[in-house]
């Protein structure tokens, strides 16, 4: 439907919208139906700019560069982009859609062996290669760097296939905007080269973002951890990277050494390519004697999200039941959260449990926003008519206990209790808890929903047990693994390691 925005109708040209899972800061993401001739049919994302970014002409170069990029890269590693179309003011990509989760949906559930979490990164690191050696039409390199490699964009099917996605913020020769000088990407995976001198940022600086995301994903803990931008920055700079063997004695030396080059301060001192990265660790798997293939990690994700693969079969089964309905519905599909169709506010369900408190109170100040969809139990189909618009603005408030603590809103200090109302938008802020002997927390709060957060500060003295007759306990590695030894005594500081970063699951 020409002129419309994806939000307000089902039909975005040849793509039927069945519901929106994800909204990142340059589009949202939904599921559609792409169809053809003689009942041809096929499911694919679709990403559509947002619509107050339609006007602002760097961030529409910026998602034409992302498709003209991404459409050229052929790799079973990269999810693969199909189209790039414009519905009135908007800009849409069509892209492969991975019927799985991303790899920090998997490590909020279960804790991989090393050997699936080389796997992993080795089959990311294959992908990214073919990004890297990207040539244009003249032969030339066009010196991709992806700059923003996660585990948000690594995505792992339900078959075991693992996929790099998101080149929205990627640098290449040629492209339509430059971003010369720029900061981009998370902090807490950027190199020290793309924060000090972004316009010199090649390769290695994914390599890099690699071997965070294989430290982290094998050790379980983060490794730039802060509590505000500037603190991860000043860690990523210095780089002081704490060898995986001194927070968990029996990790692999093998491993070890791959994931301390990958992560080397000096570019020149990592390894150069991620095909180089891709061979150390494809020797590993074969060394320890457990080869890890598709089939392996495919098992592993259809027994942590049993329940999600049923829950996303029922909900496509009932989206596709409303193709004549005026609202495309909202749904979470965030590990963690419930799978809802209708409230804006299940997309944070998955945020932590400790800041999730008054989550619910977002979602009624939604649904005046909602109140033509209705959800019905499961296998009774469902119904939905067109939704109210967005109130313009939403309500925040956030309180914290003991009555000394102290709120900080995007790095300054607020009232506690904490109450206001602001413009309606995409992405979020950041409100840091903290109070004298206790410990702090982190509250996320979304520009899309808002809602109240109760904040309840945790003493330092019961988050670990009595020194000297306690040890750090390590969630099990998956169902059906031995688990891994315990650490050493928490009274005991291990080297490199500050006892607040050794968390129970860090990803939630």
């Amino acid at each position: 439907m020409e002129g419309a925005s994806a939000r307000s109708g089902r039909k975005l040209g040849r793509y039927s919208l069945l519901y929106r899972f994800a909204i990142g800061g340059m589009g949202e993401i939904y599921l559609a139906r792409m169809t053809g001739e003689d009942g041809f049919e096929r499911l694919v994302a679709v990403k559509v700019i947002h619509e107050h970014l339609t006007v602002q002409p760097q961030f529409v170069k910026m998602f034409i560069d992302e498709a003209r990029l991404a459409s050229r890269l052929s790799h079973p590693n990269v999810a693969m982009t199909l189209d790039l179309g414009r519905s009135g003011a908007s800009h849409f990509i069509a892209m492969e859609y991975v019927a799985g989760e991303s790899l920090v949906a998997l490590l909020k559930r279960a804790r991989p062996p090393y050997t699936s979490c080389a796997r992993i990164v080795s089959d990311a690191a294959a992908g990214l290669h073919a990004a890297h050696e990207l040539r244009g039409a003249d032969g030339q390199l066009l010196n991709v760097v992806h700059r923003d490699v996660s585990p948000q964009n690594i995505l792992l099917s339900y078959e075991g296939a693992v996929k790099v996605v998101d080149f929205g913020v990627a640098r290449a020769r040629g492209s339509l905007h430059s971003t010369s000088g720029e900061l981009k990407g998370k902090f807490a995976y950027m190199a020290p080269e793309q924060i000090l001198a972004p316009e010199t940022v090649d390769r290695r600086a994914d390599i890099f973002a690699l071997g965070v995301v294989l430290h982290e994903c094998s050790t379980y803990r983060r490794l730039f951890r802060g509590e505000t931008d500037t603190e991860k920055v000043g860690k990523v700079i210095k780089c002081e990277v704490p060898p995986p063997s001194t927070l968990i004695p029996d990790y692999p030396r093998a491993l070890e050494a791959i994931v301390m080059r990958a992560l080397a301060r000096e570019p020149s001192e990592r390894y150069q390519t991620a095909a180089e990265l891709h061979e150390e660790l494809e020797r590993f798997i074969v060394s320890s004697g457990e080869p890890v293939v598709a089939a392996t990690l495919g098992r592993m994700m259809k027994e942590v999200f049993a329940d999600r693969i049923k829950e996303k079969a029922e909900l496509l089964e009932r989206c596709g039941k409303g193709d004549d309905v005026a609202a495309v519905p909202d749904a979470s599909l965030v590990s963690g959260g419930s799978l809802v169709v209708g409230s804006r506010a299940s997309f944070f369900t998955s945020r932590p449990r400790r800041l999730a408190v008054g989550v619910a109170a977002g979602a009624l100040l939604l649904a005046a926003a909602v109140l033509g969809l209705v959800l019905l139990k499961s296998g009774e189909g469902e119904r939905a008519v067109a939704a109210a618009p967005p109130a313009p603005e939403i309500s925040i408030s956030i309180s914290a206990a003991p009555p000394t603590a102290r709120i900080e809103l995007d790095g300054k200090p607020v009232a506690n209790p904490y109450s206001a109302r602001l413009p309606r938008g995409t992405g979020e802020r950041v409100a840091v808890v903290s109070a004298p002997g206790h410990r702090a927390q982190r509250i996320v709060v979304p520009l899309a929903a808002g809602g109240a957060w109760a904040s309840q500060l945790e003493p330092e003295a019961s988050a670990t047990r009595t020194p000297g007759d306690a040890r750090v306990e390590e969630p099990p590695r998956s169902a059906g693994k031995k688990t891994r030894k315990a650490g050493k005594p928490a009274g005991k500081k291990q080297r490199g390691v500050d006892d607040k970063d050794v968390l129970a699951n860090p990803y939630r």
